[in-house]
């Protein structure tokens, strides 16, 4: 019986290794992918603020 869970153990090793790397791939990639949002969300919050309310009222009416 010790000898089929360090079987068990060995072959599935490499399986949880890989899911290993893929979780911290995947980590990295949405932590880019979260940072770069936020930083488009803070370039349209600033540019949203150096117009009056009124000022975007008036756009929304004449767009839409």
């Amino acid at each position: 019986m010790t000898l089929a869970i360090e079987r068990k153990r060995s072959i599935d090793f490499p399986l949880y290794f890989l899911l290993w790397i893929t979780a911290a791939i995947l980590f990295c990639f949405s932590k880019k992918l979260l940072m770069n949002t936020l930083s488009l969300l803070i370039e349209i919050t600033k540019s949203g603020k150096k117009y009056l309310p009124e000022q975007i009222i008036t756009q929304i009416n004449l767009t839409g």
